[in-house]
């Protein structure tokens, strides 16, 4: 049976980058945040349109989440994030409500391992230091190793119809089985000029 699966290139909110943001928010400037999180929230308009139309039918959805563990809490953690504010997971809290079903879809071990490295490198930027050349080659890495464990979970648990909601740098699609056909409802965010100026910012 051919399954389908809607990939949504998600950008992170500030509410989503938690005490890392205000690190990132001091390195990029008070000038080019407003411009980042003024594309950020435009992409996230288009998005929480586009999620609002699959809600009649989302009883057939299977729900997989870039930085959401393989993990028996993953629905406490989408509805304590999304009453914190996260627009991400307020979709997903939606779609959920409407009858779709969420997969935990990473390893957490990877998500720490990355977290860590993403917490020591904005700590080196903060204190105006270069981060360690190793750091970006380890993320590399790591990041791939998640797009694997990303594409085994859909693999595993899609039925028929999912959507992937997935940072701009990944690419999991690569390592999805035949069967599983990607869709890009709304196109990739790096062909968006005012976005990919803001994620560049």
């Amino acid at each position: 049976m051919p399954r389908t699966l809607a990939i949504i290139p998600i950008l992170h909110t500030e509410a989503d980058m938690g005490e890392l943001a205000g690190s990132l928010r001091a390195h990029v400037g008070k000038e080019a945040w407003e411009k980042k999180t003024k594309a950020v929230n435009a992409w996230w308009d288009r998005i929480e349109e586009w999620a609002a139309s699959l809600t009649e039918g989302a009883g057939d959805l299977k729900l997989y989440q870039d930085g959401l563990p393989d993990d028996p809490n993953a629905p406490a953690i989408v509805r304590d994030l999304a009453a914190q504010g996260s627009r991400n997971h307020v979709v997903l809290q939606n779609l959920i409500e409407a009858g779709a079903e969420l997969v935990g879809t990473e390893d957490p071990e990877l998500l720490v391992r990355e977290y860590e490295i993403a917490k020591e490198t904005t700590e080196a930027l903060k204190e105006g230091r270069e981060p360690d050349p190793r750091f970006a080659q380890r993320s590399e890495a790591i990041l791939r190793r998640r797009d694997m464990y990303i594409a085994q979970r859909i693999d595993d648990t899609l039925e028929a119809s999912g959507v992937l909601f997935i940072g701009a740098l990944h690419d999991p699609a690569r390592y999805l089985p035949e069967d599983v056909t990607p869709d890009h409802p709304l196109g990739d965010p790096a062909n968006d000029a005012t976005i990919t100026g803001a994620i560049r910012s």
